[in-house]
Parts: structure tokens; sequence; C-alpha cells
């Protein structure tokens, strides 16, 4: 029995009754191909969702390395740091001793000018009352026998530096 009582049809006109036998013969092949479809989509969805996890797969490997190479840099970077800091510590130390130093040495350049002044005008003093000597020794200087220059005794100045 048919699903539509043929009493009770409406009448159509041929060209909607040739429509409907057309496509209750195509339908099958419709059917055939929305199952087709339903595959490739089912199919595209799959390979979507594999290079979406392949995809996040990627950037998870990124972000470790991304994160490892910071880490290395920040570690590089304190590294560094240190030493830096240590190399200018070093510097300061000796940029102070390289001050002490000078401020040694021009001490003892300021005592040896002081020295040398005086020494300069005991040596004129020495001269001036001495002048009248040298006519003296002169006859003395012609009868001697000996090498022409005397050896004469060296004397030694000692600079030793003064206690505050």
């Amino acid at each position: 029995m048919r699903w539509f009582d043929t009493a009770s049809a409406v009448s159509l006109p041929a060209k909607e009754v040739e429509l409907l036998r057309i496509l209750i013969r195509v339908i099958p092949f419709l059917r055939q191909h929305v199952v087709r479809l339903e595959e490739q989509n089912r199919l595209l969805a799959a390979a979507a969702t594999e290079r979406e996890h392949r995809l996040q797969q990627r950037e998870a490997e990124l972000t470790d390395v991304l994160t490892e190479r910071t880490r290395k840099f920040q570690d590089r970077e304190a590294e560094l740091t240190e030493v830096l800091t240590e190399r200018v510590r070093r510097f300061q130390e000796t940029e102070a001793e390289l001050a002490r130093a000078i401020a040694a040495l021009s001490q003892r350049v300021a005592r040896l000018s002081e020295h040398n002044r005086w020494l300069a005008e005991t040596a004129m003093d020495a001269g001036s009352r001495f002048e009248g000597w040298n006519e003296d020794f002169s006859d003395l200087k012609q009868r001697t026998q000996g090498p022409r220059y005397l050896p004469q005794r060296k004397r030694v100045l000692m600079v030793t530096p003064r206690r505050i």
C-alpha cells in the first residue's frame, strides 16, 4: 500500500509529476553524494584536528626552546654582570692604590726637593767659607807625587719618610 491515498490525491500538473518522478530517481544518487560529502567532511575534520595537534606540539616545542634560551641568556647576563662588577671593584682598588702611590711619591718628591734646596744652601754656605782655602792648598797640590785625582770618600744620603 502506498503512503498516500490515490483517491484523495490532489491532481498535479504533468510538469510537476514529471519533476517528482525525476526527484525520486535522483534521490538515491543524492544520498550517495551526501554520504561521500559527509565522509570527505569527516576526513577533512580529522586532518584539521591532526594539524591543529601538530601545531600545538610545535608551539609547545618553540615555547620550550624560547624558555631555555631565555634562561641561558639570563644566566649569561648574570655571569657577565658578576664579572663586570668584579672588574670594576678591582679597577677601583687599583685606582685607589695608584692614588696612594702618587700621593706617597708626591710627598717624597716634596721632601727630596726640600732636601735638595737645603743641600744647595749648605753647599753655597760652605763654598763661601772655603773660597780662601783654594789658594792656600794650591802649592800642596803641586807637591803631591800621587795621581792627579785623589779618591774621595763616598757619602750616601738617605731619605726616610717622616713619621707623623
